[in-house]
């Protein structure tokens, strides 16, 4: 499976793509190769940030995260952190009721399963996309966004993205 945060992976399309369709050399010689790099968050911590910017401006869900990280005194919080903090302490990073359910559902599923990011890599699309459907507040967007950007699969077409 291609991986989009491989660059040799990545030279490797490109050039394919290049002699199938010349635009692309021109493409590459004024823009340069695309620079895909991989978030330093896992899946579990892509999904909580996904749930706190639905439906909010970038400005402000940025706003919000950094106060929902700043609950948790170590950087990289858990499933278990989030599902002893009280809600009254997340409504106060400004946090809707409704995604405080939806987080703490994400947190609840990471929790019981106990999937690590290395368990969704070795997992087909079909499979992540029939595990994360699951957690309440995670919809088809989302798990397209999380298979893109969080774990670099290159064949997801988001149909429900209104900027596609």
């Amino acid at each position: 499976m291609i991986n989009l945060f491989d660059k040799k992976e990545l030279h490797k399309g490109i050039n394919f793509l290049a002699l199938k369709h010349p635009i692309i050399i021109n493409l590459k010689n004024k823009y340069g190769e695309p620079d895909f790099n991989k978030g330093t968050t896992g899946i579990f911590h892509s999904l909580i940030r996904s749930i706190i910017s639905q439906q909010i401006s970038t400005k402000a869900a940025s706003s919000v995260h950094a106060k929902f990280k700043a609950i948790f005194p170590k950087k990289n919080f858990i499933a278990q952190d989030i599902l002893q903090t009280k809600d009254s302490k997340m409504k106060l990073a400004g946090l809707s009721h409704q995604k405080i359910k939806y987080i703490k559902a994400t947190a609840e599923y990471f929790k019981y399963t106990n999937f690590s990011n290395a368990d969704f890599e070795k997992m087909s699309n079909q499979q992540i996309q029939k595990e994360l459907i699951q957690i309440k507040g995670i919809g088809p967007w989302t798990i397209d966004m999380i298979l893109i950007f969080t774990l670099g699969r290159p064949d997801i077409f988001p149909i429900g993205d209104l900027g596609v």
